[in-house]
């Protein structure tokens, strides 16, 4: 971004007055003021005596005592006002040059031009100027000056002039040319060599700072938060800064977010839609008054002090981008060249903590998928040995009996014959659960949709529910409003996902509770049905991982952990169907699990949509 030359629409005009106070300088000698005090006096009483001492002989002439007496008690007043105030060291020179000026010219043409003394006090203007501005304002002046005093001198000077009247009239302006030639040059050399060690001064606390910055950092523990907090508090050193804040492109690539800012509360991911990237160094960029680009500051920052925006981008070592620094700043100036230097420094170590303190999240939730993938693991064996140990152990003991077959009354040999038969299709749905579990991971699980009514496989899972019920003497309920349209689905794999909900509901619920079943219309492209208990429920911080693979809350009973394969396989199973699933809290208290699927297209939508697609409703 190149900033433009055009004045800025709400800066305030230009006027002499303000271009010549801008060229005040401060004066890099602390007690110039005094020095210049004692000066003016060593002056005075210089010039004075060859004029007590001649008295009336030209080219002397002595002051009458009204004048001499005005003259000392304006220069004590003068002289207490600069020992004070030292407006000289301040950058306030206009107020001493008008005095001695006032003064010089005032008592010039009192005392009739050349018959004077007084040109002691253009000597004062003289340093005065060349002190108090810039070189080339003070050459100016200082000329215009010695011209003056030379007009005072020449206009009434007698016709024709004495050689030794002239020679007095050149030496006047010769020296008061000299003076604020010597004068100029000093106070350059003595400023440049101020600027010089203010700037080495500044480089160290630069340097400090920057190492403060690192060990900082360093102390963040990796932690991004706390990396954009010293960022942040960091660049406050820069003088001028009313509001600081960190942007991050968004992971769609559609704007640049705040993530981190000074002003708060901040609107955490707030976009900057128009925000200006050009650069001349792809470094450095700033908007504002003063370039081309209006200030892109979000809502919440509302500082009106702020005209213009000055940043960097915060890249790692690799070049990659990580985000952007912006500054709001009070001066509309471009920064300096030293503050542009720290605040590239800063970015470069910006970039590193950051890209650092991701790396070190990334692998910490890399550690965090491995532990609980092993705690997971743990889990499955756990159960699934409690799960075929079980079973195992009933057939095994079982086994015996059958040697006495023939002599067991009717009853017992139905018994025996109905733990045998349930106790073998626990080991059978075990094993067809992991094998689909693992076709399901692996893609290799192919749908057979076809229309379906969703009452009709309610009503052939109820059916198929009705032992686990009645063993728990579980309330079956169902509100499925008429009319509702066929879902596009594969029946085996829809009994499948009613089977293992219903099942799951039926295992967590009470003695005597009730299961609930409900449908109706999700949106006019699904129905939704859900399947609520009246169990412990699901706490919220599980929810999202309760249809994770081997995943059981830590809320269950030990005797009510199964091996975590049923809610995976309704997940995967209603997301092929192009469903989502969820879990909520019932209205009576425990568990609701909904889910969706697609409805058949009406005949005159058929031509827009196909049987063959199915949309990811998420």
């Amino acid at each position: 971004m190149t900033p433009s030359s055009p004045q800025h629409a709400g800066a305030t005009p230009l006027t002499i007055d303000r271009w010549l106070r801008q060229q005040m300088v401060r004066a890099p000698i602390r007690d110039v003021d005094r020095y210049l005090v004692g000066l003016r006096w060593a002056g005075i009483l210089l010039l004075t005596t060859p004029a007590l001492l001649f008295r009336a002989r030209p080219p002397f002439q002595t002051p009458s005592l009204l004048i001499l007496t005005g003259i000392v008690a304006y220069n004590i007043i003068f002289s207490i006002y600069n020992w004070q105030r030292r407006p000289l060291a301040q950058g306030h020179a206009i107020l001493p040059v008008l005095g001695d000026v006032i003064q010089f010219v005032a008592l010039t043409i009192a005392a009739r031009g050349h018959h004077s003394f007084y040109f002691v006090f253009a000597l004062m203007a003289a340093l005065e100027i060349a002190l108090g501005y810039r070189w080339k304002v003070a050459l100016a002046g200082v000329l215009v000056l010695a011209g003056l005093q030379l007009g005072l001198e020449v206009v009434p000077a007698p016709k024709p002039m004495p050689d030794f009247i002239a020679y007095l009239m050149v030496m006047k302006f010769i020296l008061i040319l000299l003076v604020g030639a010597f004068a100029i040059a000093f106070s350059e050399l003595v400023r440049r060599e101020e600027r010089l060690r203010m700037e080495m001064s500044r480089a160290a606390e630069r340097v400090a700072e920057l190492n403060t910055l690192l060990m900082r950092l360093g102390e963040s523990a990796l932690d991004t938060g706390r990396v954009l907090e010293t960022i942040l508090e960091s660049v406050h050193t820069v003088p001028g800064i009313r509001s600081s804040m960190v942007l991050s492109w968004s992971p769609d690539g559609h704007c640049w977010q705040v993530v981190a800012s000074t002003h708060l509360p901040f609107d955490y991911g707030d976009c900057l839609d128009d925000f200006p990237v050009e650069t001349e160094d792809n470094i450095y960029f700033a908007a504002g008054e003063g370039t081309r680009e209006l200030i892109p500051l979000p809502p919440f920052v509302t500082d009106p002090a702020i005209r213009r925006v000055s940043g960097v981008y915060l890249r790692s070592p690799e070049g990659e981008w990580l985000g952007m620094l912006v500054l709001g700043r009070e001066q509309a100036d471009p920064l300096p060249p030293e503050d542009m230097a720290f605040l590239q420094s800063l970015a470069m170590e910006a970039g590193l903590a950051l890209r650092n303190a991701r790396l070190y999240a990334q692998e910490q939730a890399h550690v965090a998928r491995l532990e609980r993938f092993q705690s997971v693991q743990r889990t499955y064996f756990s159960a699934i040995s409690h799960e075929l140990k079980t079973p195992l152990a009933v057939l095994k003991m079982l086994i015996p009996t059958l040697d006495h077959w023939d002599t067991m009354p009717p009853a017992t040999r139905r018994e025996i014959q109905e733990t045998m038969a349930s106790n073998l299709q626990r080991l059978e749905n075990m094993i067809r659960d992991s094998l689909e579990s693992d076709r399901l991971d692996a893609g290799g699980v192919v749908l057979n949709p076809r229309p379906v009514s969703v009452s009709e496989a309610i009503h052939i899972a109820h059916e198929a529910m009705k032992p686990l019920l009645a063993q728990k003497h579980l309330i079956w309920q169902e509100a499925i409003p008429p009319g509702l349209p066929e879902v596009r689905a594969d029946p085996a794999r829809l009994d499948r996902i009613l089977e293992n909900l219903l099942s799951n509901a039926a295992k967590f619920s009470p003695q005597g509770g009730q299961i609930r079943v409900v449908v109706g219309r999700a949106d006019e492209s699904f129905v939704q049905i859900c399947v609520e208990d009246q169990g412990p429920g699901v706490p919220p911080a599980e929810r999202p991982h309760v249809f994770d693979r081997f995943y059981t809350t830590a809320s269950q009973d030990e005797a009510l952990k199964g091996v975590g394969l049923g809610l995976f396989i309704a997940r995967r199973l209603v997301e092929l169907h192009g469903g989502r699933i969820w879990v909520e809290d019932a209205p009576g208290g425990g568990g609701r699990f909904c889910f969706t699927l697609p409805v058949i297209p009406s005949p005159e939508d058929s031509h827009a949509e196909s049987y063959e697609t199915y949309p990811d409703h998420r």
